[in-house]
């Protein structure tokens, strides 16, 4: 019941997030839609990634084992960072992809 909750909230974050623009220190990552999240190094001792979702929400994912480009898990999310392109998994469903416009 904790995870069907868990997974609810976040989904309605995300779809509460379409269209919006959030205001963020780290790295632009834009989906075709034009949608923006950030992401930043919050810990690089610890290995943590600071992500805040296109509506402002902000979450820390921990870094995990990756054989490619970088990776970082919190519940049921997945975070992947690869050669300027980063995808957001729910539960093994990608619900953002976006790549870094920064020069």
């Amino acid at each position: 019941m904790k995870k069907i909750a868990f997974t609810a909230i976040v989904g309605l974050c995300l779809a509460a997030c379409v269209g919006r623009t959030a205001q963020n220190a780290g790295t632009p990552f834009v989906s075709e839609s034009g949608d923006t999240l950030w992401a930043a190094y919050q810990d690089v001792s610890g290995g943590q990634m600071a992500v805040t979702y296109p509506c402002g929400k902000k979450d820390t994912f921990a870094q995990a084992i990756a054989a490619s480009g970088s990776r970082y898990v919190k519940d049921n999310l997945e975070l992947w960072e690869h050669h300027g392109e980063i995808t957001l998994r729910q539960d093994d469903s990608v619900v953002f992809t976006g790549k870094n416009i920064t020069p």
